[in-house]
């Protein structure tokens, strides 16, 4: 399963040709969903580091980017993730921000024929949040997860592993939204 292409259109739409590499630190691996933290929940696959690629940046207008990529080799069971977390100078960009990935994504996924099955429940993290399934041939295949708060935004897309309560998904996350309370960016 290759998605690169679909993540890799979104990230452009963040970029300019003015972004500035940044090096990664411990508390930007502590708020990124990664494919170890699956295990608890039934995904394993040996050494996930090798199959990982991490970067962060910094944009225009003050925005900042750590972004979190995973694909299983073709040897493991099939999971890809994507993890995204934006930075912005405020709220109201950060809304821009939200919107702007999940209707990219969404719009790039139809291609493929993958349909979002929106998570219906009570978020306790986040302004804004929305967990879906995304279904194709109707089978769950991933989720796509969209959470801002204040001027943060965090977007999630699983292929090849899938939740199906908030509550389960909430348990997952707990540990990186309490990162990302802390979470400064450097």
């Amino acid at each position: 399963m290759k998605y690169h292409f679909i993540f890799f259109l979104i990230s452009l739409l963040f970029l300019s040709g003015c972004s500035q590499e940044l090096p990664i630190n411990t508390s930007d691996h502590q708020v990124l969903l990664k494919a170890a933290d699956l295990k608890p929940y039934g995904y394993q696959i040996k050494d996930p580091h090798l199959y990982e690629n991490i970067a962060k940046s910094k944009e225009l207008f003050d925005q900042y980017q750590i972004t979190y990529e995973f694909e299983a080799p073709e040897s493991a069971a099939p999971l890809y993730i994507f993890a995204d977390v934006v930075i912005d100078s405020d709220a109201s960009a950060s809304k821009l921000t939200q919107t702007i990935e999940k209707e990219a994504f969404l719009l790039l996924v139809s291609f493929e024929d993958i349909k979002e099955v929106e998570i219906k429940g009570k978020h306790s993290f986040g302004d804004e949040s929305h967990l879906a399934k995304l279904v194709a041939k109707n089978k769950p295949v991933g989720n796509i997860y969209s959470m801002r708060k204040n001027n943060l935004v965090y977007t999630i897309v699983i292929i090849g592993f899938y939740f199906n309560e908030i509550s389960t998904w909430e348990k997952l996350m707990q540990p990186k939204f309490e990162a990302l309370a802390n979470y400064k960016i450097q």
